[in-house]
């Protein structure tokens, strides 16, 4: 087990692991998320990592990138995406890229002003930061 999906993601990319596991619980990831290499992201795993009872909770400051080329899962993950002073996104999919979201989530804070005319950005959740671990499978 690691500590954060940044650590995870790159141990998974060099030992061409495609799927990452999060334990159950609420992290928050300080550098961005980009599915670059790996292909599942599954959270909500107990203790013994065979099963799962709830889903993980990820707060992180920049949207979820999923890269073209290949077909991306997350499953069983709440994204609780912080705003900017200009617009916020919660996830960007590059062209020719697949994402499936299972029984996941994706809450962005409100950004800055719209221009003038546009309606006003929705409203996300907070999510508190708790220690936990990510294993990768």
């Amino acid at each position: 087990p690691v500590a954060s999906l940044a650590r995870a993601f790159s141990v998974a990319a060099s030992n061409g692991v495609g799927t990452v596991l999060v334990a159950d619980g609420t992290y928050t990831e300080a550098t961005p998320i980009d599915f670059a290499d790996v292909q599942t992201l599954a959270g909500g795993y107990d203790a013994s990592w065979r099963g799962f009872r709830a889903r993980s909770d990820i707060s992180c400051a920049s949207a979820v990138r999923v890269r073209a080329g290949a077909r991306r899962a997350i499953d069983r993950i709440g994204f609780n995406v912080g705003g900017s002073a200009s617009s916020s996104y919660g996830v960007i999919v590059d062209a020719n890229a697949t994402l499936d979201l299972v029984d996941s989530d994706v809450l962005v804070d409100p950004g800055g002003p719209g221009e003038p005319g546009d309606a006003a950005a929705p409203t996300g959740g907070a999510a508190s930061g708790v220690s936990g671990w990510v294993r990768i499978f």
